[in-house]
């Protein structure tokens, strides 16, 4: 089992801005230009994944 969260950051090393699930995350990047990216917290695919920019 794997914890997925969603989140946006200005640049890749920038502080992140959580987001409730994706759709939220992709509505507030195409409005700011971020980035967003999937995070899995547990389980053997934890890491991040770069989806795109807004």
């Amino acid at each position: 089992m794997s914890w997925r969260t969603y989140e946006t950051r200005e640049h890749p090393d920038d502080l992140p801005r959580v987001h409730k699930d994706e759709a939220t995350a992709w509505r507030y990047a195409s409005r700011t230009g971020h980035e967003v990216w999937e995070v899995i917290e547990y389980g053997q695919n934890a890491g991040e994944r770069f989806l795109g920019q807004g």
